[in-house]
């Protein structure tokens, strides 16, 4: 089980890596063309992860 968390928190890493990247880029839709199958699925990942973030504070600021 510990294992596969390691896992996690590399993919979550590189997903965060690359998030910053793309979101600093002119043209992030070319860097996204040339990623690998892991490293879109890294990004998506940590996006997915923002994401639910995002909606955890929201409804946390609603119900205050």
């Amino acid at each position: 089980m510990k294992s596969s968390n390691i896992y996690t928190d590399i993919d979550s890493e590189e997903g965060a890596k690359i998030f910053k990247i793309l979101e600093t880029s002119a043209e992030p839709e070319v860097l996204m063309a040339e990623m690998s199958p892991q490293q879109l699925a890294s990004f998506a990942s940590y996006q997915s992860k923002l994401e639910v973030g995002s909606a955890d504070v929201l409804e946390t600021l609603v119900y205050m």
